[in-house]
């Protein structure tokens, strides 16, 4: 069974630099949302 067959979704909080989003972005999650306030790890996000 490949990643595209799941249908799993995440909404992160504090979710820092992204690291957690992208491993589970590549194991087949869709995000709805990142959130983080701190401006150095959004700019990292971006």
């Amino acid at each position: 069974m490949t990643h595209t067959e799941h249908n799993f979704t995440a909404l992160e909080i504090c979710a820092g630099a992204g690291g957690q989003a992208l491993g589970l972005h590549q194991a087949g999650f869709r995000h709805h949302a990142l959130i983080e306030i701190d401006k150095h790890a959004c700019e990292a996000q971006r």
